[in-house]
């Protein structure tokens, strides 16, 4: 009986231990999670300041002009022009970084879906 009381007793010990280091483990991928967040967030604004300062606009103009546009495309072309299927991202053919004066063109945007976006970033980074 004793050593069965000893026994409960360490796996009651091993649980709580367990339970708080998983709770510990939580809280700070959680906040590590929101510090990667809102890096990305400022690197993601830093950038459209600078193409939208090529362009002559202020940040919210660019963006305001990019999010229409943006609208009119998936309008326009209702399915990804890669695979047919369904379209959720407006991908530029000629990337952003390399030619930021045609971000606002037309021309250069055409509709994805999700799938082929990511594997037309691929092909760009090799």
């Amino acid at each position: 009986m004793d050593n069965e009381l000893k026994k409960q007793k360490q796996r009651e010990a091993s649980q709580r231990y367990y339970r708080n280091h998983i709770e510990s483990e939580r809280e700070r991928c959680k906040l590590k999670n929101q510090k990667t967040k809102q890096k990305r967030n400022q690197q993601g604004i830093e950038y459209r300041t600078k193409i939208a300062k090529v362009l002559g606009l202020t940040y919210t103009q660019f963006t305001y002009q990019l999010q229409l546009l943006k609208k009119k495309i998936l309008q326009r072309d209702e399915f990804c022009v890669y695979c047919g299927g369904k379209a959720e991202i407006v991908h530029h053919e000629l990337e952003r970084k390399d030619y930021p004066e045609l971000t606002l063109t037309e021309n250069n945007m055409v509709s994805s879906c999700e799938e082929c976006h990511k594997l037309q970033h691929e092909v760009c980074l090799v």
